[in-house]
């Protein structure tokens, strides 16, 4: 789950139907939803400082998705070749170097 203050929106992975819904802070109620052909089962949801959109990566399909704020519409789709955890493993190891 990640929240957007900003739209009062917040993120919800349901893995149990993959999809990622968006639900209002204010009302309670969902907003916008995305399902996906993957399991959702340990997907991240990252949303960068500036706004700009969503990104829910997929460790077991090694895919990004992009996708934009409030309408969880699919923008981009990446093909990664290497998972999620290579990634954050090689982040954090160049942060102490």
């Amino acid at each position: 789950m990640i929240a957007d203050a900003a739209a009062n929106l917040v993120y919800v992975i349901n893995e149990t139907d993959s999809d990622l819904l968006a639900i209002s802070t204010t009302s309670g109620t969902v907003t916008a939803h995305h399902r996906f052909a993957y399991s959702l089962e340990d997907a991240e949801l990252f949303l960068p400082a500036d706004g700009s959109n969503l990104y829910l990566a997929l460790p077991s399909s090694r895919k990004l998705y992009t996708l934009t704020l409030g309408t969880l519409a699919q923008t981009n789709v990446v093909d990664l070749d290497v998972t999620i955890d290579q990634l954050r493993k090689d982040a954090a190891a160049s942060r102490f170097k």
